[in-house]
């Protein structure tokens, strides 16, 4: 049923197994259109990531340990002007 899906969404179909190289498949993605990629383990289908998803919760987790890090920055600042160094 998924795969039936997966070919109706992209007529051309492609994978990365465990040896491949992510960076290949992510040029794959950027340059087309596909949206969606089979997660395939022995033959056997999965699940389906959304690539859109799973970039929009990569970018939001980015955000998050940015500002921690810009908290951590100025409590550091913070301490150095106390202490005067």
């Amino acid at each position: 049923m998924i795969e039936e899906m997966y070919a109706e969404m992209n007529k051309r179909k492609a994978y990365r197994n465990e040896e491949g190289m992510q960076s290949n498949h992510g040029t794959r993605i950027s340059t087309s259109n596909e949206r969606h990629l089979l997660v395939v383990e022995n033959g056997e289908v999965l699940g389906l990531l959304d690539i859109a998803k799973c970039l929009h919760d990569a970018i939001a987790r980015m955000k998050k340990a940015a500002e921690k890090g810009k908290s951590i920055a100025a409590a550091v600042e913070g301490v150095e002007k106390h202490w005067g160094t």
